[in-house]
Formats: C-alpha cells, structure tokens, sequence
C-alpha cells in the first residue's frame, strides 16, 4: 500500500488558538500534539491508487469462478433436461 500524504497546517492550527485567545506556548503545544496524534491515523489510509489495485485483483480473482459457475450452471439444466427427457419416456 501506498502512503496517503496528507499535510497537517500546524502553524495554520497554532495561528488560529492564537487568534481566538489561547496562549503561545499551549497554542503551540497543542498543534504538536494533534500532528502526532493524527500521524498514525493519515498512514492507515488507502489511496485511490491502492483501493484501484485491489479492485483489479478481485476482479482477476472472480473471473475464473465466472466460468466455473457458469459451467456448473450449465452442467445443472443438462441434468435437468435429461432427468425430465428421461421421466417422460418412461411415462409414455
């Protein structure tokens, strides 16, 4: 998996708690400590790129099965058709 890069303003962050009151140090403090708390998080993400390579998997992995079901399917209204041809000739 890729690694989704996702920027965290904090001086933007830090700038704002300034703006509306807090002081510089918490302020500051504060933006640190919510950069290192969303740092994990941001690198669980998936991109487009990673959830675009897993569909293609998926898709490589379901098309065998596809034909399987579809020969399966198939066999199955052979059987049938067989099984009612059979039924009938015995009833006449």
């Amino acid at each position: 998996m890729t690694s989704a890069v996702l920027a965290f303003d904090t001086l933007k962050f830090s700038d704002s708690l300034k703006a509306a009151g807090v002081a510089a140090p918490q302020a500051e403090a504060q933006a640190r400590a919510l950069a290192d708390a969303l740092a994990p998080s941001l690198d669980a993400l998936a991109t487009r790129a990673d959830l675009r390579e897993s569909e293609l998997r998926l898709r490589g992995e379901l098309a065998p099965m596809k034909w399987m079901l579809a020969t399966v399917s198939a066999g199955m209204v052979a059987l049938v058709f067989s099984m009612v041809g059979l039924l009938f000739r015995l009833s006449v």
